[in-house]
C-alpha cells in the first residue's frame, strides 16, 4: 500500500450513515446560532454559526477518534457540543488540536503522519499557542508527535523531531503573543460539569481498551494503548485549558469534553465496528 500524502487526514462521506449525520448536525448547529445572532448584525450572526456548527463537528471528530468502536459516541457529543456553544465560546482552534493529536496517537488512518502533516500541525499548534489558554494545548499536540514513535506501528524520526520543535515553537509563540503565564478566570456553574468529566475520564483511560475497529488504509485493527494514549492527551488538553484559562479555557476545549463525557456512556456498539464510522 503506497503511503497517503496525509496520514491524519480522514474523508467525510455522506453515504455513512455518521457522517451524514454530522453534516446536518453541523448545518442545523450553524442555523441555530446565525438566526438568534442577526439582531447583533450579519457579520457576528455568521460568526455565531460557525462556532455552534463548528463545535458539533468537532467535538464529532474528536468523538470518533476517542471511541472508534461506537459512532453514536460521536453523535452524541456533536448534540451536546452544541448544545454547550449557547452558554460559552467554544475555542475552535484549540479543540480542533486535539483532532490533530488523537487522530495522531490513535492512528485511526493506519499511517503515520507525513511530511504535510507535519508542516501543517507545527503552524497550527503555533497559532494555538498565540490563543487564551492555548499554550498546553499546543503543546500537548508536540508532545503527541513525540509519543508517537514509542507507540505500537512503524514511524519515523522526522515526527520525532517535528514534535520537539513544535513544543518548543509554541512556548516562543505563546513568549510572543503574552499567552505563556496561566489567566485563570473563576469555575462557576456549568463549568464544574467539564471538570466532573474529565476527573471521571482519567480514572477510565487507566486500562488500554479492547478495540475492534480497523483502521483506514488498512484491515489492521487498532491498538489499545494507542486509543489510551490518545484519551490521556484529550484529558491533558482539558485540564491544561482549565488552569491556563480557568471557565474560559473550559468553555474553549467544551467540544473535547463533550466528546469525553459521550464516551463514557453505555452507547451501543454496531456489529460490525469500523474506525471508518
Amino acid at each position: 500500500m503506497p503511503h497517503p500524502v496525509t496520514g491524519i487526514g480522514r474523508p467525510i462521506d455522506p453515504r455513512v450513515p455518521s457522517n451524514l449525520f454530522v453534516i446536518a448536525a453541523t448545518l442545523a448547529g450553524g442555523a441555530a446560532g446565525f438566526f438568534p445572532a442577526l439582531g447583533d448584525g450579519f457579520g457576528d450572526a455568521v460568526w455565531a454559526g460557525v462556532l455552534t456548527g463548528g463545535a458539533g463537528f468537532v467535538a464529532w471528530a474528536v468523538g470518533r477518534e476517542l471511541d472508534p468502536d461506537r459512532p453514536a459516541t460521536a453523535g452524541v457529543a456533536a448534540v451536546v457540543a452544541i448544545a454547550l456553544a449557547f452558554v460559552g465560546d467554544p475555542g475552535l482552534a484549540l479543540s480542533g488540536a486535539a483532532i490533530l493529536a488523537t487522530r495522531i496517537l490513535v492512528r485511526t488512518t493506519g499511517v503515520f503522519p507525513t511530511v504535510v502533516d507535519l508542516v501543517v500541525v507545527a503552524g497550527f499548534a503555533a497559532y494555538v499557542a498565540t490563543r487564551s489558554a492555548g499554550l498546553p494545548v499546543a503543546v500537548v499536540t508536540g508532545l503527541a508527535l513525540l509519543a508517537d514513535g514509542r507507540l505500537p506501528g512503524p514511524s519515523t524520526n522526522r515526527v520525532t523531531v517535528a514534535g520537539d520543535l513544535i513544543v518548543v515553537a509554541a512556548i516562543v509563540a505563546a513568549l510572543i503573543a503574552g499567552t505563556a503565564v496561566p489567566d485563570p478566570a473563576g469555575v462557576a456553574g456549568w463549568e464544574w460539569l467539564l471538570v466532573g468529566v474529565a476527573v471521571v475520564g482519567a480514572v477510565v483511560v487507566v486500562r488500554p481498551p479492547l478495540v475492534s475497529a480497523t483502521a483506514d488504509w488498512s484491515d489492521e485493527r487498532l491498538d489499545g494503548h494507542r486509543l489510551r494514549a490518545g484519551r490521556v492527551a484529550a484529558l491533558a488538553m482539558v485540564a491544561g485549558a482549565a488552569v491556563w484559562g480557568g471557565a474560559v479555557g473550559l468553555a474553549a476545549v467544551a467540544p473535547v469534553s463533550a466528546a469525553m463525557a459521550a464516551s463514557l456512556l453505555p452507547l451501543p456498539v454496531p456489529s460490525a465496528a469500523s474506525a471508518q464510522s
